[in-house]
């Protein structure tokens, strides 16, 4: 039953995401994460994307996103692909996963960026996996379009 409440949060995360209008242009997350470029302008990476994303909720990212993402950048010049970063998650706690990665020092858990940014991966990995997908920006360049997935 846990995993039901959690995979229902992470719906209602999502969602919200796409529902959201961007601050500087008025566009729906939804119709600016569809375009192809998407990942070439604010992530380099798959990686990068999905640790911004998860970081960017709510949040400036001028003042404080974009300092913690270059420092990811810094920090785990490794760590690219769903793949790799799934590896980094899975390699500390929560505490120092939000502290070392994140930039952010957490009183108590679960933190709702971290469980958000795990399902993310999960979803992405599982989605490239079951299309067949041989790299995972074609998933991601898929995924909003097509996916269908009950997260």
């Amino acid at each position: 039953m846990e995993m039901k409440k959690k995979q229902h949060f992470l719906k209602e995360r999502i969602e919200d995401m796409r529902r959201t209008r961007m601050t500087e242009t008025g566009e729906l997350i939804s119709d600016v994460a569809s375009r192809e470029h998407l990942v070439s302008v604010w992530a380099e990476t798959p990686a990068e994307a999905l640790l911004n994303t998860a970081l960017a909720i709510r949040q400036r990212w001028k003042e404080t996103v974009e300092p913690r993402l270059t420092a990811f950048k810094k920090n785990y010049p490794s760590t690219r692909t769903v793949y790799d970063l799934r590896m980094l998650v899975d390699s500390m706690n929560e505490y120092d996963f939000c502290k070392n990665v994140f930039g952010m020092h957490i009183t108590e858990t679960p933190n709702r960026r971290y469980k958000m940014l795990n399902g993310m991966i999960a979803v992405f990995i599982k989605y490239q996996e079951e299309k067949g997908f041989s790299s995972d920006k074609e998933a991601m360049k898929d995924w909003p379009k097509n996916a269908t997935y009950q997260i």
